[in-house]
């Protein structure tokens, strides 16, 4: 059964969530403080996370870059906004930061199930275990790079540069245009600039600089992975 952590605060939605996901596991926090308890117990393992952004003790926009300072566990957790908040920036920070999806309250209890089961799918179908590009071991449940090499895991990854690492890896030698790689790894109807994939792209290229898997540009087409023996 799939288990879901919450950070709502309001009784209100916590009834309406329980409801939507009847058929699933959901343990609740109704703040930051509750969810830190949850998130960092190891044994504790979720499959995805649905948080507010106004919460009584913080923002859940800037709790999210603590979560890849818990356990591996919680880094790697898929992660639905589930907001009052519609402004466009804060959809930007969020999707910026590695949100898998943006829900607007209020919202139909039939399309939130439909979004939460079509991710569970997803992740399902991913989650086949490791493979391998070049010397760098791709581990997509935990969504780490470790070098074989070496045994040197590239714990700073952020989910995004993640996904975009997978995305060209998935097609060493092919070149993919800023667009393609939007397309990829953002959701529908994100406001990205081509320019927020350069900067993704350049940490990355530091983060994986000690493999043999390099990220060539292409200029004026795009980026491709290229493995150096």
């Amino acid at each position: 059964m799939n288990k879901i952590i919450c950070i709502e605060d309001s009784q209100e939605y916590q009834h309406f969530i329980r409801t939507a996901l009847s058929e699933m596991t959901i343990d609740f926090a109704n703040n930051i403080s509750e969810a830190r308890v949850l998130l960092q117990n190891p044994q504790y393992h979720y499959d995805i996370l649905l948080l507010d952004i106004f919460l009584p003790d913080g923002n859940g926009i800037h709790f999210l870059s603590e979560l890849k300072l818990m356990n591996k566990n919680s880094h790697s957790i898929p992660v639905f906004i589930v907001s009052s908040d519609s402004q466009e920036m804060s959809k930007i920070a969020a999707f910026g930061l590695g949100v898998d999806d943006y829900i607007c309250k209020p919202f139909s209890s039939k399309e939130f199930r439909a979004r939460v089961e079509a991710k569970l799918k997803k992740s399902r179908s991913k989650g086949a275990g490791d493979f391998l590009v070049g010397n760098i071991q791709v581990n997509t449940n935990r969504m780490n790079l470790t070098i074989r090499d070496t045994n040197q895991e590239i714990s700073d990854i952020t989910p995004i540069e993640f996904k975009i690492f997978c995305t060209l890896a998935a097609k060493p030698g092919f070149i993919l245009s800023r667009v393609q790689i939007i397309d990829a790894v953002w959701p529908i109807n994100t406001n990205i600039t081509e320019r927020t994939v350069d900067t993704h792209l350049s940490h990355l290229r530091k983060k994986i600089s000690a493999s043999n898997v390099k990220i060539e540009t292409v200029i004026g087409v795009g980026y491709k992975i290229v493995i150096h023996q």
